[in-house]
């Protein structure tokens, strides 16, 4: 299942699972659908992870860093809290999140993040 959703993102939305640390606004070929989607299967990449107490620390950060960074590009998508409310943590990543902008302090704070949720996730 895990493969399964890997290879959907790589074919269908042309994100590499192993580069999810790109700035997705560069790719002009996303839309608000398609940007969905990819979370909707991100988050489930999560839950499988989750599921199986996956050791592999580097797939869990790329997807929860992926999954977060919605939060910068909900201005650049127009994205409104409808759009994303079944996300899992929508709003406490917003409350917790300093929506300044700051790229590289927002992936300070999703690395962080991840250590934090990996020290739950992993048993």
């Amino acid at each position: 299942m895990i493969k399964t959703l890997e290879s959907k993102i790589i074919a269908e939305y042309q994100v590499d699972t192993d580069t999810f640390m790109i700035e997705l606004h560069h790719h002009k070929f996303f839309n608000k659908t398609k940007f969905l989607e990819l979370l909707d299967c991100c988050e489930k990449l999560i839950e499988l992870y989750r599921i199986q107490k996956s050791k592999n620390y580097v797939e869990i950060a790329h997807s929860i860093i992926f999954l977060m960074q919605w939060v910068l590009l909900e201005n650049v998508y127009h994205l409104s809290h409808d759009d994303l409310s079944h996300i899992k943590n929508y709003d406490s990543l917003l409350e917790e999140v300093d929506m300044s902008g700051v790229y590289n302090s927002f992936l300070n704070y999703s690395i962080d993040r991840i250590r934090i949720i990996s020290t739950d996730i992993i048993v």
